[in-house]
């Protein structure tokens, strides 16, 4: 995975496949699940956090001052 750090706090940075950035350097990917709630997955503790009805509620719930969208490029190697 390559992973590019802008630093960029788009007003609307919570959406399903964004990779977000914390202070602490934890990265977490926006997703949807089978039954229609949200959810961030932590790709640096391989963790599913909690379930949010409604991409707002995602935002309200998990969102802090500090977040950043990260551009990331995924390459499968065989």
């Amino acid at each position: 995975m390559k992973i590019n750090f802008k630093d960029e706090k788009p007003k609307d940075i919570y959406k399903v496949g964004n990779v977000i950035k914390q202070a602490d350097g934890n990265l977490f990917l926006v997703a949807k699940g089978i039954d229609d709630g949200y959810m961030l997955v932590d790709l640096t503790e391989n963790i599913v956090l909690e379930k949010y009805g409604t991409l707002e509620d995602l935002r309200i719930g998990e969102q802090v001052d500090t977040d950043t969208l990260v551009n990331v490029e995924i390459n499968v190697f065989k």
